[in-house]
């Protein structure tokens, strides 16, 4: 299963934890369903990480996807650039911005 870390209302990319070794999410990690994937053009992409607690059509039109269900597993969508090394992982629970966001490092 996935292993994320997450952080909560990052404002943007640069809030979030790149600490995305084996050891750190194995102990601190959240298990990770994506439920989602949605891809953005560069610039799309670009906007969105530098701003992730801005309000998006594309979270609210999906919020009902992103819960924490009572396994402890967090359900998340996954945003991404196809041009892009790394991906953002969002639970909103149920807000229209990215409450907490995880980075998702080597999706291509």
């Amino acid at each position: 299963m996935l292993l994320a870390l997450f952080g909560r209302k990052a404002s943007c990319i640069d809030d979030l934890n790149f600490n995305n070794r084996a050891e750190f999410l194995k102990k601190y990690g959240k298990k990770v369903i994506i439920e989602k994937e949605i891809t953005f053009t560069e610039e799309q992409y670009e906007k969105i990480i530098n701003n992730l607690d801005g309000d998006y059509g594309f979270i609210e039109e999906n919020k009902n996807l992103m819960y924490t269900d009572q396994g402890g597993v967090w359900h998340c969508i996954l945003i991404r650039n196809q041009y892009n090394p790394h991906a953002i992982l969002i639970n909103s629970e149920g807000y229209s911005y990215a409450r907490y966001a995880a980075i998702y490092q080597n999706c291509n």
